[in-house]
């Protein structure tokens, strides 16, 4: 006769919903969302598009035919506008655990501080 023994192991099963901090993914994705739309409207208005340019001030508005501030105002801001959506990308992501994570999270801090 042989005893056997049952032993129930609790093993935690990570929850895929969220990133390894804790915080719910879906708020990188925002983030990165949220970050591309407002890099897309800078590159239309570098771009020469009109549409919105209306809410933006007088001094502004004459600023945009000076091609420096198209060059850095509106194309480097895009940039770096699309820079932060990767970098939320990237706390969420596997590739994003291919980049030095202090890199990677001093960048969230510094963009997170901006915004």
């Amino acid at each position: 006769m042989s005893i056997s023994y049952h032993f129930e192991e609790k093993v935690p099963v990570p929850n895929p919903s969220l990133s390894s901090s804790g915080w719910p993914q879906w708020i990188a994705y925002a983030a990165a969302t949220w970050a591309f739309l407002f890099a897309a409207v800078s590159f239309y208005w570098a771009l020469g598009g009109r549409i919105g340019a209306n809410t933006l001030g007088p001094a502004i508005l004459a600023a945009a035919a000076d091609p420096w501030f198209v060059a850095l105002g509106l194309w480097g801001v895009g940039g770096i506008k699309l820079l932060g959506g990767l970098v939320a990308l990237a706390l969420v992501q596997p590739w994003g655990r291919l980049l030095p994570q202090i890199v990677l999270r001093t960048a969230a801090w510094i963009g997170g501080g901006f915004a």
